[in-house]
């Protein structure tokens, strides 16, 4: 996904490379300064820098960089896939030199087994992470999800899994993600296919909504969310597209994505909006709602690829990383608090 797909491919093409390193030294960076007593409406968002040399986990406060790996010395790549606040501990999920790993407040933690971590939540105090492990013996990813630090399988080991998205409803636990070419939702550990396998598909997000059930991903190359398991496309299938991430607000279905190689939009209950700097490249990897206000993470770009992490919020774009001819920088996830009144 650079181009929605590309630049994630990327990453986790390193993370592949890098994955035979099976420890991870536990350093961990200072914490974060306290915020200034005028600081605006707080937004996170997770992803990395890359320094021309190493991609190095980082997450934004508002436009605050944090960085979770320290740099100096450090020859393996890390990146930062998922965020999630609570009350004033931040969590992230994302891997370091090949390992899967989570921070709390800058806290290192490596999850056993782990390859990748790609999707955190937290609820009444349990912390839940979406990822996969590498079965060495078949050579295939197995999907899990692990609970405060425990795995929990739902691949078989045979046939390679992914879990790309994790959401917690009441007690029950609902993750989206890949098994073979299939899509699919697991609710509890009990899989329900969105596809049958035939066709490359990708089940990117989860979210639920009392009852209702709602996964965005793409079918050969064309966006779409499944309603409890019905497909609803959102383009005619003409031209490439993604859908990255979905926030369910009342009756109102919002999901995020990209049309053609490099314009990101969401989609409100099925109409495209495209952002607002359509001069420049850009790919949106997630979404969140506030109250009224649309925010989205992920990057834009000038026509050289030099691209800087950028927060859109009602379409209007804000730069929150830095990029110069060596470097640049990667939204992969946004979280919004909710607004106290």
């Amino acid at each position: 996904m650079r181009k929605i797909y590309s630049l994630i491919m990327l990453a986790f093409i390193l993370e592949f490379y890098s994955c035979g390193k099976n420890t991870v030294d536990n350093v961990n960076p200072p914490p974060p300064p306290p915020p200034p007593t005028n600081e605006p409406f707080i937004v996170y968002t997770a992803g990395y820098v890359f320094d021309g040399t190493i991609s190095t986990a980082t997450y934004w406060r508002n436009d605050t960089p944090v960085v979770l790996v320290p740099r100096a010395g450090t020859t393996d790549n890390s990146y930062a896939y998922s965020i999630a606040v609570s009350g004033e501990d931040v969590y992230v999920a994302g891997s370091n030199a090949g390992v899967a790993v989570y921070w709390k407040n800058g806290v290192q933690t490596p999850l056993p087994g782990g390859v990748l971590a790609t999707s955190i939540a937290v609820s009444g105090g349990d912390v839940y992470i979406a990822g996969y492990e590498l079965d060495a013996v078949n050579n295939v990813n197995v999907a899990v999800y692990w609970k405060n630090g425990s795995p929990v399988f739902l691949g078989d080991g045979i046939n390679s899994s992914e879990a790309n998205s994790i959401a917690i409803s009441g007690s029950d636990v609902f993750l989206a993600g890949t098994v073979g070419r299939a899509a699919v939702y697991w609710k509890n550990g009990e899989v329900t296919p969105l596809t049958d396998g035939s066709d490359y598909t990708v089940a990117s997000s989860i979210a639920v909504s009392g009852s209702d059930v709602y996964v965005a991903g793409s079918l050969n190359s064309s966006a779409l969310y499944w309603k409890n398991g019905s497909p609803v496309p959102l383009t005619d299938g003409s031209t490439f597209s993604v859908a990255s991430s979905i926030a369910i607000n009342g009756n109102d279905i919002y999901v995020s994505g990209g049309v053609g190689l490099d314009s990101a939009v969401y989609w409100k209950n099925g109409s495209i909006v495209s952002l607002n700097n359509r001069a420049k490249h850009s790919s949106a990897t997630s979404i969140a709602l506030s109250g009224s206000d649309v925010y989205m993470g992920g990057m834009e770009s000038d026509n050289d690829f030099n691209f800087v992490a950028t927060v859109w919020k009602n379409g209007i774009s804000s730069p929150v990383g830095t990029e110069d001819s060596l470097g640049y920088s990667y939204v992969f996830d946004i979280f919004v608090p909710a607004r106290s009144n």
